[in-house]
C-alpha cells in the first residue's frame, strides 16, 4: 500500500491482479476495488486525519482472503508557500545579498541581466548568496522555494549607493583631570565615540550634530591613559586620539562639621572640623562668627544669648573654597542637673538572657550583677531598654541604676532573681488522618496547649487541647492533596515543631453494586459469583449463618457453603472498605447436578479397514473414540441408543475408546471376528 496522508482521496497500492481490495476505515466503514491486470488499485475515500489508522486485505476470486496490511494516516501534504523572504540593503559592489526565509528553503535570486543565483537557508533562516557586478540602481527578486516545491512570493531589492568606507578623523578630546565624571571633546557628526580606560573597559557615546561628545567615565587617576576613536556609521573606525590623565582639582568640600551639644547659656559654640578650616556659625538673628579649626580639626567660637531652642547653623570652608554642608544643632535645655528616676525593671528568672524594663529615654542603663559585674545598654525614645545576661540562678540578687546624658543618675532599683521560665516546646501534635471535605482538623496535643492548624492559603485556626490533650479545629474548603502543619503553644509561648499532613481522598460513602450470584445448585460447596474487587462478600445462609470471602482484583468471589437444599434462600452482600455495604442479592437453590456417569458403551466387532465405529450407549450422549494416534473422533448416540463414528486407516491391534469419564479397550483379531471389551 502507497503510503496514506491526511485529506487524501484514495487508498492506493498493488495487490494480486483481480483480487477484491478492501480497505477498513477508522470508524469501522468499509470500501472495496478490483486490482487491475497490473495488480493496482485505486480505493475513493475521504475524511482521513492524521495519525488514523486503516486496515487493507485482497480476496481473491476462491474467497481466500491475505492477511491485512495496516497504515498509519501521515501528515497532510504540504501546500502552503513559505513568506516571501526579507532582504538585508543591498549596495553597489556588494558581493553577497542575504537575508533571512524559511529555515531549509532554497533562497533564489534574480540578478539585473536574467541570471539566477540560489543558497540554502540555515536553520535560523539566515541566508548569503555570492554575487558580483552589482550597480546602484540595479533591480533584483528574491524568492522561497521549500521543500514540498512551494515557491514564495517575490521580493525585490534596488542597489543603493556604494558603502561609505573612509574613517572619520581622530577626534579631539578635552584635557582629562583625575576625577573627571566624563571625557569631551569633538569628532564627526553623528559618529559613535569610544573611550579606551585604563583597565580596558570601553564607554561610547553619539557625537551631536555640531560634532560635540561626553562619554560618562569614573575612577580616573592621575597619569592614567584613556583612548578615544570615532566610528562613522558605516562602521569606518579613526585613528585613536590618547590622553594622559592630569591632576584632579580639588572640589572637594570639607566633611560637615561636629558640633557638640549646645546649651542655653552656652558662651562658646564648640566641635571639630576639617583642619585649617574657616568654621562660621550663624546665630539665630542671621548673626555670624568664625574661626579657624586647628591642627587637630578642634574649633571654638565665642557666643552670647542662646535660649533653649533657639536653632544655629555651623559650615567649613577650606583653603579652596570648598564649604561643607551645614550642621544644625538646637539650643538646649540649661544643664540638667535631676536625676532620672529609678527604673523599673521585668521579672527576672534564672536563664534569661537580658535584664528589660523601662527607664528614662535615652539614659545608660546599667545592671550590677551577683559577682560585681556591670553591663549596660541605652533606654529606647519609648524608654525601654534589654540588656544581655547570662548566668542568672534562682534568688541572685541584681541592682539596676539609670544615668541621663548630665551624667545624674538615679537610685538603684534592685531584683530578686526567680524561678527559672519553662522553655520546653510541647511534642509535636499527632493528627487524625485528613480527608477532602472534612469540617475539623482533630487530633491530640499537650493538654491545655493552642494548636493552630496553617491551611493552604495560608489562613490560621486555632483551638485549645483539652485536659485529655484532644483537639478540634473546624476548617472547610479542604481538597485532595491539599497540605495543612498543625503546632501547639503552651502558657510559656513554647511552640511546637510543626506536624504535616496531606490531605487524603474524600471518604467513600457509595456503596458497591448489588452482588451477581451464580446459579446455586443443591449440594454446591461454595457460592460464587462476582462483586466490587477487594469487597467483602458475606452469604447469609437459611439457617441465619453468615459465610464470607474477599472479591479478587477481577471482582470474582467463592464463599465456602455447604448443606444447601433444593428450594432454600440464600442473600449475598458486597461491602467496601469504607465499609459501604450493598443491596443483598437473594438467589433460590435449584435441584442438584446430574453427577451419575452413563454405563460405558456397547461396542459392535471392530475390524480393520472398518470405516465406522458402531454400537450402543446411554441415548444422547457423547460417544467419543480415541484412535491410535490419539486422534479423537465422535458422535451423539441417538435416541435408541445407537451410534455410528466415521474413521478410516484402523489396522489390526489394540485400540482404546472412551466414552464420558469410563474407558474400554477393544481388541481387534488377525480374521475380524475375535473381539471383547472391557471396563
Amino acid at each position: 500500500m502507497n503510503p496514506v496522508k491526511a485529506g487524501d482521496t484514495a487508498i492506493t497500492g498493488k495487490a494480486e491482479a483481480g483480487s477484491t481490495v478492501e480497505v477498513t476505515l477508522p470508524g469501522g466503514a468499509k470500501k472495496s476495488a478490483t486490482a487491475g491486470e497490473d495488480g493496482t488499485f485505486s480505493i475513493p475515500v475521504a475524511g482521513l486525519n492524521e495519525n488514523d489508522e486503516i486496515s487493507v486485505t485482497a480476496t481473491d476470486a476462491s474467497n481466500n482472503t491475505s492477511a491485512p496490511t495496516t497504515a498509519t494516516v501521515g501528515k497532510a501534504a504540504d501546500k502552503t508557500a513559505p513568506e516571501a523572504p526579507s532582504v538585508n540593503p543591498v549596495k553597489a559592489g556588494d558581493t553577497a545579498i542575504t537575508g533571512k526565509a524559511e529555515a531549509g528553503s532554497t533562497v533564489e535570486v534574480t540578478l539585473p541581466g536574467g541570471a539566477k543565483k540560489s543558497a540554502t537557508a540555515g536553520e535560523d533562516g539566515t541566508f548569503s548568496i555570492p554575487v558580483a557586478g552589482l550597480n546602484e540602481n540595479d533591480e533584483i527578486s528574491v524568492t522561497a522555494t521549500d521543500a514540498s516545491n512551494n515557491t514564495s512570493t517575490p521580493t525585490t531589492a534596488t542597489v543603493g549607493k556604494a558603502a561609505d568606507k573612509t574613517a572619520p578623523e581622530a577626534p579631539s578630546v578635552n584635557p582629562v583631570k583625575a576625577g573627571d565624571t566624563a571625557i569631551t571633546g569633538k569628532a564627526e557628526a553623528g559618529s559613535t565615540v569610544e573611550v579606551t580606560l585604563p583597565g580596558g573597559a570601553k564607554k561610547s557615546a553619539t557625537a551631536g550634530e555640531d560634532g560635540n561628545f561626553s562619554v560618562p567615565v569614573s575612577g580616573l587617576e592621575e597619569g592614567q591613559t584613556v583612548s578615544v576613536t570615532a566610528k562613522d556609521a558605516s562602521n569606518n573606525t579613526s585613528t585613536p586620539t590618547t590622553a594622559t590623565v592630569a591632576k584632579a582639582d580639588d572640589k572637594t568640600a570639607p566633611d560637615a562639621p561636629v558640633v557638640n551639644p549646645v546649651k542655653a547659656g552656652d558662651t562658646a559654640i564648640t566641635g571639630k572640623a576639617e583642619a585649617g578650616s574657616t568654621v562660621e556659625v550663624t546665630l539665630p538673628g542671621g548673626a555670624k562668627k568664625s574661626a579657624t579649626a586647628g591642627e587637630d580639626g578642634t574649633f571654638s567660637i565665642p557666643v552670647s544669648g542662646l535660649n533653649e531652642n533657639d536653632e544655629i547653623s555651623v559650615t567649613a570652608t577650606d583653603a579652596s573654597n570648598n564649604t561643607s554642608a551645614p550642621t544644625t544643632a538646637t539650643v538646649g535645655k540649661a544643664a540638667d542637673k535631676t536625676a532620672p528616676e529609678a527604673p523599673s525593671v521585668n521579672p527576672v528568672k534564672a536563664g534569661d538572657e537580658a535584664i528589660t524594663g523601662k527607664a528614662e529615654a535615652g539614659s545608660t542603663v546599667e545592671v550590677t550583677l551577683p559577682g560585681g559585674a556591670k553591663k549596660s545598654a541605652t533606654a529606647g525614645e519609648d524608654g525601654t531598654f534589654s540588656i544581655p545576661v547570662s548566668g542568672l540562678n534562682e534568688n541572685d540578687e541584681i541592682s539596676v541604676t539609670a544615668t541621663d546624658a548630665s551624667n545624674n543618675t538615679s537610685a538603684p532599683t534592685t531584683a530578686t532573681v526567680g524561678k527559672a521560665a519553662d522553655k520546653t516546646a510541647p511534642e509535636a501534635p499527632s493528627v487524625n488522618p485528613v480527608k477532602a471535605g472534612d469540617e475539623a482538623i482533630t487530633g491530640k496535643a499537650e493538654a491545655g496547649s493552642t494548636v493552630e492548624v496553617t491551611l493552604p492559603g495560608g489562613a490560621k485556626k486555632s483551638a485549645t487541647a483539652g485536659e485529655d490533650g484532644t483537639f478540634r479545629i473546624p476548617v472547610s474548603g479542604l481538597n485532595e492533596k491539599h497540605e495543612i502543619s498543625v503546632t501547639a503553644t503552651d502558657a510559656s509561648n513554647n511552640t511546637s515543631a510543626p506536624t504535616t499532613a496531606t490531605v487524603g481522598k474524600a471518604a467513600d460513602k457509595t456503596a458497591p453494586e448489588a452482588p451477581s450470584v451464580n446459579p446455586v445448585k443443591a449440594g454446591d460447596t461454595a457460592i460464587t459469583g462476582k462483586a466490587e474487587a477487594g469487597s467483602t462478600v458475606e452469604v447469609t445462609l437459611p439457617g441465619g449463618a453468615k459465610k464470607s470471602a474477599t472479591a479478587g482484583e477481577d471482582g470474582n468471589f467463592s464463599v465456602p457453603v455447604s448443606g444447601l437444599e433444593e428450594g432454600q434462600t440464600v442473600s449475598v452482600t458486597a461491602k467496601d472498605a469504607s465499609n459501604n455495604t450493598s443491596t443483598p442479592t437473594t438467589a433460590t437453590v435449584a435441584k442438584a447436578d446430574d453427577k451419575t456417569a452413563p454405563d460405558a458403551p456397547v461396542v459392535n466387532p471392530v475390524k480393520a479397514g472398518d470405516t465406522a465405529i458402531t454400537g450402543k450407549a446411554e441415548a444422547g450422549s457423547t460417544v467419543e473414540v480415541t484412535l491410535p494416534g490419539g486422534a479423537k473422533k465422535s458422535a451423539t448416540a441417538g435416541e435408541d441408543g445407537t451410534f455410528s463414528i466415521p474413521v478410516s486407516g484402523l489396522n489390526e491391534k489394540r485400540r482404546n475408546f472412551s466414552h464420558s469419564n469410563r474407558r474400554f479397550k477393544q481388541y481387534i483379531s488377525p480374521n475380524y471376528s475375535n473381539c471383547r471389551q472391557s471396563r
